[in-house]
């Protein structure tokens, strides 16, 4: 029986010992080479009492993105403890907020975070720097007898998210719950140790979870890809192919940069088979332009939050979609359950709109040191009353089609009224995205004066589309209350440092009148 994450480290060692694991554009590790670094550095963290064994308390990590922060984190979890990655972009502020939120004395780094490593800590802090960390030496017996009192329910990770009065919360996952994750990622796309995946997302960022823990559990490769690639996509898709690149799991923006420059028409994937995305809406007209180029490859759509390790429902792409047709969210994973509620908790009726919940063991623990939040977000099923049974409410609005496929509508905190009418902003999202010409749109709600606005980009960097002709199209498909009062150019949306689109910022920026 497998109780902890730390097996398939040994495992991979032992079975696949010069099969590349980890590489990014300085370095690059072997399975032997990845379990020897790991558990050098978890033997140097119990010597020096860096993190004391077994005592399940959080370790922050701020270090730039690399595979020697993989390692980091695998080493903590040798010590019994769980990691905490910290953005290296975020402000120091909250950062720190982060820290006195831990409680945490120690902080973790390398040379190039440490000036900010220590504008964070502060005196109350103890810091140690990777870079001057021995990891060659292992002491087997203390760190097995530590791993062999790890059990599933013990805390693994946590990872900030924003929250929605300003304060970041912070998400612990368990051990128990990338066991069933990770092995339902790889019966379920068919990963081994040929797989080759090719890292979009940061490592704070919930869809890590998967290119990490599958990556492990089958002893594949994981290649992180350098971050300015990704706005030169013709050297992106190079440097895919020098590395044999196989299968991806990126946000749908990054998928988009290559749709939008059509960089698969001169630049093909030599190597590419499998194209799995999560993390916000893909346009149907994005993915359709990926199939159009690669119809052999498999295509999924990934849906989850970070409350429930990443994922609970997913839709393999069997079918054709049109372009003004959502792609569905599909079905729960397995080990997964799904409710769709309504306001009153009742379960929606045939195609009625509702909140979806999760249960299983995907599930989260809760927030770290917030039990009213975890209360609020984590609740009982009201559909059961006879023992305790915790579900996760998303937040996310959904629907089942008549293919029994779950459709998602948009966000229960997204949903406005405008005209005395409900309206979901995806729903207009959807419709613009499917016009001839446009990349991507991003709607909401000018409070203030009560009018729909959108701002939206075109393919390849084409002019502006005639406001008549985007109206002429809306018309087809939205009733009038819904189509977008003020409708507004650009040559590029801003992301946030997740690939998404920074919706906050845009909406900021339209109210300070920059559009």
């Amino acid at each position: 029986m497998v109780n902890n994450v730390l097996e398939f480290v040994t495992d991979n060692r032992n079975n696949n010992p010069t099969g590349l694991a980890l590489a990014d554009k300085n370095t690059s590790y072997t399975w032997k080479e990845v379990a020897d670094k790991v558990q050098g550095l978890a033997t140097t963290f119990l010597e020096q009492r860096i993190c004391t064994a077994n005592s399940n308390s959080p370790i922050p990590v701020l270090m730039k993105k690399s595979v020697n922060e993989i390692c980091v984190f695998w080493a903590v979890a040798y010590t019994g403890n769980f990691y905490v990655p910290i953005d290296e972009k975020m402000p120091v502020e909250r950062m720190r907020t982060i820290l006195d939120a831990l409680e945490s004395e120690t902080l973790l780094c390398d040379l190039e975070m440490l000036e900010k490593a220590q504008m964070v800590g502060g005196d109350c802090t103890k810091i140690y720097v990777f870079d001057e960390l021995k990891t060659d030496v292992i002491d087997e017996g203390m760190i097995d007898s530590v791993k062999a009192r790890i059990i599933d329910t013990d805390p693994l990770y946590t990872l900030f998210t924003s929250g929605s009065t300003g304060t970041p919360k912070g998400v612990i996952c368990n051990h128990r719950s990338v066991l069933s994750y990770s092995q339902w990622v790889v019966e379920t796309f068919g990963f081994n140790r040929t797989t080759v995946l090719g890292n979009q997302t940061p490592l704070y960022f919930s869809m890590s979870i998967l290119d990490l823990y599958s990556i492990l559990r089958c002893a594949g490769s994981l290649i992180i890809i350098p971050k300015p690639l990704f706005m030169q996509p013709v050297k992106l898709i190079n440097y895919l192919n020098d590395n044999r690149v196989n299968t991806l799991y990126w946000v749908p923006s990054a998928l988009c940069l290559i749709s939008k420059f059509r960089v698969l028409d001169k630049c093909p994937l030599d190597y590419v088979n499998k194209i799995l995305f999560a993390g916000e809406v893909m346009p149907t007209k994005q993915l359709n332009y990926w199939i159009s180029k690669m119809p052999d490859s498999l295509y999924a759509n990934l849906f989850g939050p970070t409350e429930i390790t990443d994922i609970g429902t997913y839709y393999i792409v069997n079918r054709e979609l049109r372009d003004d047709e959502p792609v569905p969210i599909g079905s729960p994973c397995a080990n997964v359950g799904v409710l769709i509620l309504n306001d009153d908790l009742k379960e929606v009726q045939d195609g009625e709109v509702g909140e979806l919940f999760f249960r299983g063991t995907f599930l989260g623990m809760g927030y770290f040191g917030d039990a009213k939040k975890t209360n609020e977000a984590y609740i009982q099923n009201p559909l059961n009353t006879k023992y305790p049974e915790l579900l996760y409410r998303s937040g996310d609005l959904v629907r089942v089609n008549e293919r029994n496929e779950i459709i998602y509508v948009g966000r229960k905190d997204a949903q406005i009224k405008h005209m005395g009418y409900r309206i979901e902003l995806g729903e207009i999202e959807s419709s613009f995205n499917a016009i001839a010409g446009i990349d991507r749109v991003c709607c909401f709600l000018d409070d203030e004066k009560d009018k729909i606005v959108a701002i939206y980009t075109t393919v390849d960097g084409e002019e502006e589309i005639a406001i008549a002709a985007i109206l002429k199209e809306l018309e087809k498909k939205l009733p009038k209350y819904m189509i977008p009062n003020i409708i507004i150019y650009r040559n590029q949306i801003p992301l946030n440092a997740n690939g998404k689109i920074n919706r906050k910022l845009l909406k900021e920026s339209y109210l300070k009148g920059n559009d």
